[in-house]
């Protein structure tokens, strides 16, 4: 670094010598070094560029044809400048950090999804060991066994299924984040795979609340991942059970003809008459770990996983799933998928 710089970066002051050149110099320590063949210097003027109190650059001014060339516009000139420079170089350095913070937080993220990914079958494998011999010993020992030990071997398998649905929740997400997500494209009957979902859900809904099924006009067979369809409308038809107190609950399904650039496309909605949404909360219910509130999480229960995954199925099948609400009123929604699944038309 060159001495007059040096002295600018421990000074962190502005510098300014109109006259007397060589001797101002002196006086702080410096000399003039003035290459051969070029005149010298008569007037200076150094400002530092400083970002957080610390010199990372300068602007200057050098004037060899005569003295007092700099007045205090010039200085105020540069301190401006050098002001701006600052800023712009704040904000450049804040950037960089930003984007090193993303790219860190991004690297942790997929290294947790694929390690959650690869570690599915360890983590299930265990809890599903535990569910199913304690039914083999509650099956075995029913009548043996006092009525409270019986009941304690009950909530051993509601704990344990609880647990394996929440393995199974982030281990989906685990495997969508990390790219593992496979789909399974088979041509299955539509009108059964719905009569199979009401089926298995009319059980969770209340005793004041009706649930009814439309599918007239569906295309009978489509070209789909079936268990993932199955995944999403069984999802919704447990949230409009759970968040339904009253009125009714109608699972929908029709044919969407082709539009565009959009291929013919199965429609497929679960309207309920339930506590429904405000704005607020439709911005964020397909977050991760999110449900309308946190008095919805603490009455109703549940991880908040579902609707996050239900939507990233969706999309992986071709479709999408989205919502409608208003709060008291009950809510909307929506799932699209292609009659014919993206991997299918690639193969043809």
């Amino acid at each position: 670094i060159p001495p007059l710089s040096k002295y600018i970066i421990q000074q962190k002051q502005p510098l300014l010598i109109n006259n007397n050149f060589k001797e101002r110099l002196a006086e702080i320590g410096l000399k003039s070094n003035t290459l051969p063949g070029t005149k010298p210097t008569k007037s200076l003027l150094r400002m530092p560029i400083l970002v957080d109190g610390e010199v990372k650059g300068m602007i200057g001014l050098d004037n060899i044809d005569h003295e007092n060339a700099f007045t205090d516009a010039d200085v105020r000139l540069l301190t401006t400048l050098a002001s701006s420079m600052s800023v712009a170089l704040e904000k450049a350095q804040l950037y960089q950090q930003a984007e090193e913070a993303r790219a860190a937080a991004d690297s942790a993220s997929a290294a947790k999804s694929v390690f959650l990914a690869n570690m599915s079958h360890e983590l299930r494998t265990p809890l599903n060991a535990i569910i199913g011999f304690t039914r083999i010993v509650r099956r075995k020992n029913e009548t043996i066994l006092p009525e409270k030990h019986v009941e304690n071997l009950d909530k051993v398998l509601t704990s344990a299924e609880h647990l394996l649905g929440l393995i199974n929740a982030v281990l989906d997400i685990a495997k969508i984040e990390a790219g593992r997500m496979e789909v399974h494209s088979a041509t299955f009957n539509m009108h059964a795979l719905l009569d199979q979902c009401a089926n298995i859900a009319s059980p969770l809904f209340k005793a004041g609340v009706s649930f009814e099924k439309q599918n007239s006009d569906l295309p009978l067979l489509i070209n789909s991942d079936q268990e993932k369809i199955k995944q999403i409308i069984l999802n919704l038809l447990s949230n409009a059970a759970k968040f339904t107190h009253e009125g009714r609950v109608i699972l929908q399904a029709e044919k969407v003809e082709t539009q565009g650039n959009h291929p013919e496309s199965v429609q497929i909605s679960v309207t309920d008459t339930g506590i429904g949404m405000n704005e607020e909360a439709l911005g964020r219910v397909f977050g991760e770990f999110q449900q309308a509130d946190s008095s919805t999480t603490r009455e109703y229960g549940g991880t908040g996983l579902g609707l996050t995954i239900s939507r990233n199925l969706a999309r992986l099948l071709g479709g999408d799933l989205t919502v409608t609400s208003e709060q008291g009123k009950g809510s909307v929604f929506i799932l699209n998928v292609p009659v014919q699944s993206p991997q299918h038309m690639e193969n043809k």
